[in-house]
C-alpha cells in the first residue's frame, strides 16, 4: 500500500486530498497504446453463372496466418485514476470525460506475410477462380489490409464511444507489484499505456475479422473473369470491409452501387440461412465525394444531422486546417447483417397491419431522400447556376414526407394537382432557412450575384411558380413513389418466400428474384434527376428501408455511421461516429 501512496504523489497533483485511498489525476492529453490481433477473413461473392444459375457464398472463412500489430491513439479529456486493492495489488483506470467528443486514430502493420493462399480462396479457385488469376487476388486482398484494420478499430471503438456513459472507462489494468507500478506511472507520464492484459472499452479482439467482398459477375463478366480478376485492385472500407474492384471502365461506378444492392439484398435475405454463412457480416454502403469547404454546413449538415455525430458540421467545419479548401467526404451506413431477414416478417399483404408497417417505412424512405438526393445533386456547387433544376430540389428537401393515417397511399401523387399541391405547402415554412444557408454559401465562395438569387424572402415567389405544375418537381415527388414500390414488390416477394427459405430450397430463386429487382430499379435511377445519375442512392435507402422495417416491426436496428472528413491532397483526416434516432412510432 505504501508504494501506490507514493506513486500517487509522483504521477501528477491529486485532485483529492494525500492519504486518500482513491487517487484521481488529470491525464495526459493524448494517450497511445499497442496490441496485437490475429486477422481472420470472411469472404463474401455472389455471382450469375449462367441464365438460370446464381451462387452466392456469405462469411465463407479464408484461413491465412496473418497477425497485426495495431497501435491506437485516443486525444480527449483523460483522467487515470489509481486504487489500491486488498491483495496488495492495484487497478489502474484511464477514464475518459465527452466520449464523444473525442479524436481517435489507428495504424496497422502486418508483420506475417502468408506464403500460401488461404484454403477457402483454393476452393474457389479450384472450381470458379482461374488458377492464374488466385495469386493477384491474393495480392490485391494483402495490400488492403493494414487500413482495413485500422479502419475496422477506429469504426469499432468510435462504435464503442458512442454507446457509453459518460466518464468511460476506455482501459484498466491491474498492477502486481512495485516494479510494474514505477514501468505505469512512466509509461502514463509519456502518454503511453503499457502493453499486457488490458480491460476496459479499448480492450482489443484477440481476432479482426475482415469482410472481403468480390465484385458481383453478370453471366456476360462471368466468362472473361480470368482476365477481370488478373486486373483488379483492393480498396478498405469501413468496419474492416476489404472491395475487390475489377478493371475501371466508364460504367464501373454504377456497376459498383449495382453489386452493392444485390449484396445488401442478398445477404440480408439469405445470408441467416445458408450453411456457409458465417455469424458477423454487415450490411454496409458507402459513398464518397469532393466537396469545397465552405459548403459543408448548407450541403452535407442536413444528411450529417440523421445520424447524431455528436459534432454539428458548422462546429467541425470551423475546426478544419484553414489549407484545407476541397475536402473529401466519406459517408458510411450500416447495419448488422440479421438485420435483413426483417423482410420476411411482414404481415399479410392487403391486411391493415401491411398497411401500417408500409406508412411508417415510406416516411422513413421518403425522409431519406430528401436527404441524400440533395446532397448528391448539390454536391457540385456550380449546379447553383442552374436555377430551374437547383430550385426545385430545395423546396423538395424542405418538404415533409407524405403520410396519412388510413388508406393505401404511401406517397405524394405527382401528377394528381391536389397533392401536388400539398406537397408544396409542407415546404413552406422550412424553405426560408434552406434558402438562407445556400446564400451565405454562395456569398462566402465569392458568388455574390448568384447568392441573391436565393435570398430568403424570395421563398413565397418561388412556392407561387412552382405551383403552376412544375415539370422538375413532379420527377422528385416521383422518385418517392419509384422507391417504395420498389420497396413493396421486394416485401411482397420476400414474404411469398418465407416458408421456402426457412426449408433451405428457395435461395437459388430467391435471388433471382433479388437480381429482377436490382435490373428493375437502376435504369430509372441512371437519369433520375435532371440526367444525373442516382444509382447510389439504390443501397442507401436499402439500409434507410431496412432500420425503418426492423423498429416498426419491433426490433429495433439502428444505422451506424462514419463520416470520414480528409483534405482532398491527402493526409490528415477527420473521423466521426454516429447513430441514427430511433424511429417514432409504435411497433405493429
Amino acid at each position: 500500500m505504501t508504494h501506490f501512496a507514493n506513486l500517487i504523489g509522483q504521477i501528477s497533483a491529486p485532485t483529492e486530498p494525500r492519504g486518500s485511498l482513491r487517487g484521481r489525476f488529470q491525464g495526459p492529453a493524448r494517450l497511445s497504446w499497442t496490441a496485437r490481433t490475429r486477422i481472420g477473413f470472411s469472404c463474401h461473392w455472389l455471382r450469375e453463372v449462367s441464365g438460370n444459375l446464381i451462387r452466392g457464398d456469405y462469411g465463407m472463412r479464408l484461413e491465412a496466418s496473418l497477425e497485426a500489430a495495431i497501435r491506437l491513439r485516443l486525444e480527449g479529456r483523460l483522467e487515470t485514476v489509481l486504487e489500491p486493492l486488498d491483495d496488495g495489488q492495484a487497478r489502474l483506470q484511464v477514464l475518459l470525460a465527452d466520449p464523444r467528443a473525442a479524436r481517435i486514430s489507428c495504424q496497422a502493420n502486418c508483420d506475417v506475410i502468408p506464403e500460401r493462399f488461404p484454403e477457402g480462396l483454393v476452393s474457389l479457385a479450384a472450381g470458379e477462380i482461374p488458377a492464374e488469376a488466385a495469386g493477384p487476388l491474393w495480392e490485391a486482398i494483402l495490400a488492403a489490409v493494414p487500413a482495413a484494420v485500422e479502419r475496422h478499430w477506429t469504426a469499432e471503438i468510435g462504435r464503442r464511444l458512442a454507446t457509453v456513459q459518460d466518464p468511460a472507462v476506455v482501459l484498466e489494468q491491474v498492477l502486481g507489484g512495485a516494479a510494474e507500478a514505477e514501468a505505469a506511472r512512466q509509461a502514463l507520464g509519456g502518454g503511453e499505456w503499457l502493453p499486457g492484459q488490458s480491460g476496459g472499452l479499448f480492450a482489443a479482439a484477440e481476432e479482426t475479422l475482415l469482410q472481403v467482398h468480390l465484385p458481383f459477375f453478370d453471366k456476360k463478366r462471368w466468362l472473361g473473369r480470368a482476365e477481370a480478376f488478373a486486373g483488379c485492385t483492393a480498396q478498405a472500407g469501413e468496419w474492416g470491409r476489404i472491395e475487390v474492384s475489377l478493371p475501371e471502365h466508364a460504367a464501373e461506378a454504377t456497376h459498383r452501387h449495382h453489386g452493392q444492392t444485390l449484396f445488401i439484398l442478398s445477404e440480408g435475405l439469405t445470408g441467416g440461412h445458408w450453411a456457409r454463412s458465417a455469424g458477423g457480416f454487415r450490411l454496409s454502403t458507402a459513398d464518397t465525394r469532393t466537396l469545397p469547404r465552405q459548403s459543408l454546413p448548407a450541403i452535407l449538415a442536413p444528411v450529417a444531422a440523421a445520424y447524431a455525430f455528436g459534432r454539428s458540421v458548422n462546429d467541425l467545419c470551423g475546426s478544419l486546417p484553414e489549407s484545407w479548401n476541397d475536402v473529401e467526404v466519406s459517408l458510411t451506413l450500416s447495419l448488422p447483417g440479421e438485420a435483413g431477414t426483417a423482410w420476411f416478417e411482414l404481415p399479410q399483404e392487403r391486411s391493415p397491419a401491411h398497411a401500417d408497417v408500409f406508412r411508417h417505412l415510406s416516411r422513413r424512405v421518403q425522409a431519406a431522400l430528401r436527404r441524400w438526393l440533395p446532397y448528391l445533386y448539390l454536391c457540385d456547387v456550380s449546379r447553383f447556376e442552374q436555377k430551374e433544376t437547383a430550385i426545385p430540389v430545395l423546396v423538395y428537401q424542405a418538404g415533409k414526407p407524405f403520410y396519412r393515417k388510413l388508406g393505401r397511399e404511401f406517397t405524394y401523387d405527382p401528377i394528381n394537382p391536389s397533392s401536388f399541391q400539398l406537397a408544396l405547402r409542407k415546404s413552406s415554412s422550412a424553405l426560408p432557412s434552406r434558402l438562407a444557408a445556400v446564400r451565405r454559401m454562395l456569398a462566402e465562395g465569392g458568388m455574390d450575384h448568384l447568392a441573391e438569387a436565393y435570398h430568403p424572402k424570395l421563398a413565397p415567389r418561388i412556392l407561387r411558380k412552382l405551383r403552376r405544375v412544375n415539370r422538375q418537381f413532379q420527377n422528385l415527388l416521383a422518385a418517392d413513389e419509384l422507391f417504395i414500390d420498389h420497396f413493396l414488390a421486394l416485401g411482397n416477394r420476400a414474404r411469398e418466400l418465407k416458408d421456402e427459405v426457412t426449408g433451405g430450397e428457395a435461395p437459388r430463386f430467391l435471388l433471382r428474384v433479388v437480381l429482377e429487382l436490382t435490373k428493375g430499379l437502376h435504369p430509372k435511377l441512371r437519369r433520375l434527376y435532371a440526367g444525373q445519375d442516382m444509382t447510389v442512392l439504390a443501397p442507401i435507402l436499402l439500409i434507410e428501408a431496412t432500420s425503418a422495417l426492423n423498429a416498426v416491426l419491433g426490433r429495433p436496428a439502428p444505422i451506424e455511421a462514419v463520416l470520414r472528413i480528409a483534405s482532398s491532397g491527402g493526409g490528415a483526416q477527420v473521423v466521426l461516429h454516429g447513430c441514427s434516432e430511433p424511429i417514432r412510432g409504435k411497433p405493429v
